[in-house]
């Protein structure tokens, strides 16, 4: 379909898609040949939903993370006009453990506590951090729901909301330390309220909440602190790796930021997926004398034109409104930001750089995002 393959190697399309998969082996019940034809075709719609949602929500930098896996298995629901429970399997007999460990395994729908410590046990061995965040956010809420006993069902049933959004703001979304931990317990009880009044509303239509609680409050994290906070002490990640690996590399910027920036000049790319490259260092045309090292980017679709249709419209060009990011850390040292757009086949002599913004990296070391 033209999808970014980048997206597609890195698995942003594959993880809603499995989910899929076993969230409708778990609810609906399907075998045989009408389970091989739900699955297609309700894959293409998730690819299509997914795409979608990838396109908007890149404006604001923030992921889609897990919606359109519920948005598709709440239609497949509708359809099939029923939901199957599997019976769990009871291991322990004290009841915190027991609701935890099926919470743990409802991560995977498979709510019951064998799986749970099978699941805890992948947590520990990918991350020890994710587990002990796991563990503490669990241990938070569970104080919660002890104080107000109003969100306990919501805890017994869908608990796993809250753990799933204490690990993506403590441990993948942000470097984990105190205060990433603090907001990701926050968060994670916030979860629950929100989760109990979503579920109390969906019940109604013989739905279940899946991840939507996470989701939406995991978002609503995202967009507001990144939008509100001026503290150094919690750094967003916008490339997560395991929480051992977020907070290594964030150490080490730290500690060496100063002789990394006044000797490296390795920069990242100042955009999200697939770009080209229509003019290069040295380039023939205007990358001369102190512009030598400029890069003109362009977005191209698969018949390799920069716009669909005629072209006749800023809309139809692919690059249209599409996020810059920085290329590395620093200072704004001049910024341009109120250029109005040119009509296509126009162009802005008097204003020939555009809306633009220079970043001081080092002492001499800067960077312009033009045009």
């Amino acid at each position: 379909l033209g999808i970014n393959k980048l997206e597609i190697r890195a698995g942003l399309y594959g993880f809603n898609a499995v989910l899929l998969g076993m969230s409708m082996s778990l609810y609906i019940g399907i075998k045989g040949l009408h389970a091989i034809v739900y699955i297609l075709l309700f894959s293409s719609l998730l690819t299509v939903i997914t795409g979608t949602l990838s396109f908007y929500l890149k404006r604001f930098s923030i992921p889609y993370m897990s919606i359109p896996f519920v948005i598709v298995t709440w239609l497949a629901i509708l359809i099939e006009d029923k939901v199957v429970f599997t019976s769990p399997y009871v291991i322990f007999s004290y009841p915190n453990i027991e609701v935890f460990l099926k919470n743990i395994g409802y991560i995977v729908f498979s709510p019951d506590s064998l799986s749970g410590i099978m699941v805890l046990l992948a947590l520990f061995l990918y991350s020890r951090l994710m587990g002990i965040v796991v563990i503490i956010s669990y241990i938070a809420n569970t104080a919660f729901v002890s104080i107000f006993p109003a969100y306990s069902l919501f805890m017994t049933t869908s608990g796993f909301n809250a753990i799933l959004t204490s690990i993506a703001v403590a441990g993948v979304f942000y470097v984990l330390n105190f205060r990433s931990l603090f907001i990701g317990i926050i968060a994670s009880i916030f979860t629950v309220i929100a989760g109990s009044f979503i579920s109390s509303i969906f019940l109604n239509y013989g739905l279940p909440v899946l991840t939507i609680p996470f989701n939406l409050v995991t978002l609503l994290t995202l967009y507001m602190v990144d939008r509100t906070t001026g503290s150094t002490d919690l750094s967003r990640v916008h490339l997560p790796e395991s929480p051992e690996k977020n907070v290594h590399s964030s150490i080490r910027e730290k500690e060496g930021c100063m002789i990394d920036l006044l000797t490296d000049r390795r920069l990242t790319l100042p955009f999200m997926g697939w770009w080209f490259v229509s003019q290069g260092v040295d380039g023939k045309h205007t990358h001369k004398g102190i512009f030598r090292y400029g890069l003109d980017f362009i977005v191209i679709g698969r018949d390799k034109k920069a716009f669909k249709n005629m072209g006749e419209t800023r809309d139809e060009h692919y690059c249209y409104d599409m996020p810059v990011v920085t290329p590395q850390d620093g200072i704004v040292a001049a910024l341009v930001s109120s250029i109005t757009d040119n009509p296509v086949t126009t162009t802005n002599l008097q204003y020939n750089w555009g809306n633009y913004v220079i970043i001081q990296h080092a002492p001499d070391f800067f960077s312009i995002l033009a045009h």
